[in-house]
Formats: C-alpha cells, sequence, structure tokens
C-alpha cells in the first residue's frame, strides 16, 4: 500500500506534492468539493483506521464528501513533509460554532503529483488530567 517513492533530488515532484495536497486542504476549508477531487489520484483511497472504512475511488470520495450531513468546517493548523509523504494537523468542527472541534491528524501518500491515499485519524477532545497540571502548559 505504500507508494514507490520518488527519486532522490527531484525536488519538482515534491514541491507538485505539497501543491496539491495545501490545494486539497485549502479548497475543503471552502467546501470546494470539486476542486479537492481535482487533487487526488485516479487510484485514490482514503482510510478511516479508527472505524475500519475505506472510501475507494474518486468518485465515491465525491458522492461522501457531497452527501455528509453537516459537513464540518475544517481550519488546517499545518503541513508538514518532504518527498511522497505529506502529514497533515487539522481542527475539524461538526458543531460550526467552535465548541468541540475534533483535532484530525491525515497522513497522505502522493503520486504522479496527486494525493494517492490518506490515513485519517480523529481525535476527540477530553479534558486534561489534573494529576499532570504541574507538568504541562494548557493552551
Amino acid at each position: 500500500m505504500y507508494s514507490k517513492p520518488m527519486r532522490k533530488g527531484d525536488r519538482m515532484v515534491e514541491h507538485e506534492n505539497r501543491e496539491a495536497v495545501e490545494q486539497y486542504w485549502r479548497a475543503l476549508e471552502n467546501e470546494d468539493f470539486e476542486a479537492a477531487k481535482a487533487e487526488l489520484h485516479p487510484d485514490f483511497v482514503e482510510f478511516f483506521p479508527q472505524s475500519g472504512e475505506r472510501i475507494r475511488g474518486v468518485q465515491n470520495w465525491l458522492s461522501f464528501v457531497t452527501n455528509y450531513p453537516g459537513f464540518p468546517a475544517i481550519a488546517v493548523r499545518r503541513i508538514v513533509g518532504r518527498d511522497d509523504l505529506w502529514v497533515t494537523e487539522a481542527a475539524f468542527d461538526y458543531s460550526r460554532d467552535g465548541s468541540t472541534p475534533y483535532q484530525v491528524c491525515e497522513v497522505q501518500e502522493c503520486r504522479d503529483g496527486k494525493i494517492a491515499t490518506i490515513s485519517a485519524v480523529f481525535g476527540a477532545p477530553f479534558e486534561a488530567a489534573d494529576w499532570r497540571a504541574d507538568f504541562v502548559e494548557r493552551d
């Protein structure tokens, strides 16, 4: 399931991959699903490890997002990566009022300048434990 590594030193491909990932997220933030779809590889697959689900194919992905009841407001925190492997941290707010955003980490593997696979892990908000108050900083 791993994408073929790009040739070492091929920064043009890395730039294309980063652009695809950035444009994909920009489109999702604006709920422009057709623009997001344009950044997906024809053999696209998205995995949800927590539920064991898989979306196979660009058309199935488009049907999924356009039929999603209450698509969340998305705010990308950061995108990091290189070569064919990129990771995005984002907040998905299903209430759309900022009250309970899920923290999301998505691993994107690119091929041919498009996103070929995504593995999306969702973290629900939780209260910080009192025992660690002396060791951590709070937002």
